[in-house]
């Protein structure tokens, strides 16, 4: 038995692998590739595996890896980006190394050019709002300081890769390696994950689950400019995650912008720096004797950061506009309805209850987050629930131009649910309600209350629904 061990560097299409690895667990299964359950998450590969690697992980691990020893599985695979850290250091390497019980380890690793790397991965690190150094500090640093920051961030250590992979060397003596590079010219049948299966010796048939495309998605540089500027702002640091989303969603919607924030003379002293490194994996690991990387053309800014900064402005109109919309997570109940969605048209005077209708047509609106629509997910259920007033009993429901006829919107009365691809721009809900008799409390009890009420919101939000349950 053999383990197959991934080291998922970033940006190279590690959460594609480990979604479809997630996804396909039997699958795998069945053709004698064993994937522990010890620490497996979806997207992020054995993460709470690694992330900490505790003794008691290490007996679960190797407890799991005897099992698959024992029922005649052929490879064993683990997977996490943390790997390629010097984080995971020789110490954390050595004790895999004695979990996984003394079987051949086969590493595979896929890697992408420095300079595109350190420019996509940063931009990847602003919007994990994990990153302390700004785009024009690192493009154009003033103090000794910021050049200080500059130099250790175009000449990150963890991207010489033949380091990398000597320690796994190393410490992990007689392992094989396979060293492929990201392009999707190069990858097998030009996708990340064909090419991965292909290292498995797996091809895809009729019962193999395909995973939905990016899943990773990137910020360009405009995106990560206006990050930078509403991180900087303490009015809006509680709410980062919204201002995220939602800046990746009119980015999604509209088109990447710019992906190269770094000058030309910078992407050459990157490539200058990483130039022996390069060779020696070559030589080490992929016997050969140039270099491994087919340089992209271009890997640089061709206007000033002025320029992309105007449009990172623009950007930001975009995003606060779309930001009037509220994002709404899981629902809303009670008194908090009229803070947590948009009720657009037709409601009259917020309650500690909820909300009436006023009128013959009302309108709630808000979107989903849609970083939690990038996995498996195939549909919402949407609920609506309340009271009714005089002689109502149901309403006519539109969700986003799907009719679903009359409905009795009291607890439990009904399911409304519409696919991902029924959801508007930007990732927005929209409920149209209609109702068939308002009548004003004046008419039946009297007095001097004229609104046309017929139904009463307490409760308003959605399930996500996995398409493979």
């Amino acid at each position: 038995m053999q383990i197959v061990l991934h080291i998922g560097t970033d940006k190279t299409g590690s959460t594609s692998i480990q979604n479809t690895v997630f996804l396909n667990r039997d699958w795998l299964a069945a053709r004698s590739v064993y994937v522990p359950v010890t620490g497996l998450g979806e997207g992020n590969g054995h993460s709470r595996l690694f992330m900490n690697f505790t003794d008691e992980a290490q007996r679960e691990l190797a407890r799991e890896v005897r099992l698959a020893s024992d029922r005649g599985y052929q490879q064993v695979l683990l997977s996490w980006e943390g790997l390629a850290s010097f984080r995971f250091g020789r110490r954390r390497i050595r004790a895999l190394r004695a979990a996984l019980g003394g079987f051949p380890i086969h590493v595979v690793v896929y890697l992408r050019e420095q300079a595109e790397i350190i420019q996509s991965g940063h931009l990847q690190q602003v919007k994990r709002n994990r990153n302390t150094v700004r785009i024009r500090a690192l493009e154009q640093p003033r103090t000794p300081l910021e050049r200080a920051k500059a130099y250790i961030a175009l000449n990150n250590p963890n991207r010489n890769y033949y380091r990398l992979l000597r320690r796994w060397q190393r410490c992990a003596p007689g392992s094989t390696f396979a060293v492929r590079i990201f392009d999707r010219r190069l990858l097998v049948g030009g996708d990340v994950v064909t090419d991965f299966l292909g290292a498995l010796n797996v091809r895809r048939d009729a019962g193999f689950i395909p995973a939905r495309p990016n899943y990773n998605e990137s910020l360009d540089v405009e995106g990560a400019l206006l990050i930078e500027s509403l991180q900087q702002r303490p009015e809006y640091r509680a709410d980062m995650v919204t201002l995220v989303d939602l800046t990746q969603s009119v980015i999604n919607l509209e088109g990447q912008s710019t992906k190269h924030f770094l000058s030309e003379s910078a992407v050459v002293s990157i490539r200058r720096h990483f130039r022996r490194s390069n060779l020696r994996l070559a030589r080490h690991f992929m016997g050969c004797d140039t270099s491994p990387f087919k340089e992209p053309d271009n890997c640089w800014r061709s206007e000033s950061l002025a320029a992309i900064e105007a449009r990172a402005a623009q950007l930001s109109r975009k995003v606060d506009a779309l930001r009037q919309i509220p994002t709404l997570v899981a629902e809303a109940a009670g008194g908090d309805i009229a803070a947590m969605v948009d009720l657009r048209q037709g409601w009259c005077g917020a309650r500690p209850w909820g909300v009436w209708s006023s009128g013959d047509e009302s309108r709630i609106r808000f979107r989903i987050y849609r970083h939690s629509l990038l996995q498996e997910i195939g549909s919402l259920r949407l609920l609506v629930e309340g009271r009714y007033y005089g002689g109502n009993r149901q309403t006519q429901v539109q969700i986003n131009g799907v009719d679903f006829g009359d409905q009795a919107l009291t607890p439990g009365g009904c399911e409304l649910e519409i696919p991902v691809a029924a959801l508007h721009a930007n990732e927005v809900v929209e409920i149209v309600l209609r109702h068939h008799q308002p009548i004003s409390p004046s008419v039946l009890e009297g007095g001097r209350d004229i609104r046309a009420l017929a139904f009463g919101l307490e409760r308003v939000g959605y399930v996500l629904l996995r398409k493979y349950q």
